[in-house]
């Protein structure tokens, strides 16, 4: 709708609850579901296989190369020192209350749309750290992690539209 004298500024900005659910924080939502299902992937990996097949294992070697790669980068410290300070100590617990809360945003669609936004951008803020925390994780799976963020997104996307 063209801006017009008639028409009020108020009336072309989207709302709240379009904000709330709009691409950008669904973006970062899909990349806190991305995490999730790779870190539930591993615990899952590490609680099934014998210590004397971790040590051997590629993946395993590859997540220490990139975690100690990624430590040099300032940014990575510091995703993953405010990552570990607001997790209070349960990351993945913590993280798993952030795509839930992004998830249930997303699929409430007559809730408060003041509240809704707020909690839409701080669990896309949080999702955003533990994707940033979980990288070293990601590095190793290469294309792998660009196709099950893709996946996440397109998850996100279905679920919630």
């Amino acid at each position: 709708m063209p801006q017009t004298l008639d028409t009020p500024l108020a009336d072309t900005r989207p709302s709240l609850r379009q904000r709330a659910v709009g691409p950008w924080p669904g973006l970062l939502h899909s990349l806190g579901v991305t995490a999730l299902v790779v870190t539930e992937w591993l615990q899952h990996h590490l609680r099934t296989s014998d210590p004397g097949s971790l040590a051997i294992d590629p993946y395993v070697r590859d997540v220490a190369g990139a975690t100690e790669d990624l430590r040099e980068y300032g940014a990575f410290r510091w995703a993953t020192d405010v990552f570990d300070a607001t997790s209070l100590g349960e990351p993945r617990a913590a993280l798993w209350t952030a795509v839930y809360v992004a998830l249930l945003v997303r699929l409430n669609r007559r809730g408060p749309a003041r509240a809704q936004h707020t909690l839409s951008m701080l669990a896309g803020a949080y999702c955003l750290l533990g994707f940033l925390a979980s990288l070293p994780l990601q590095v190793p799976l290469g294309a792998g992690a660009v196709i099950l963020a893709g996946l996440s997104g397109a998850l996100v996307w279905t679920a919630t539209r």
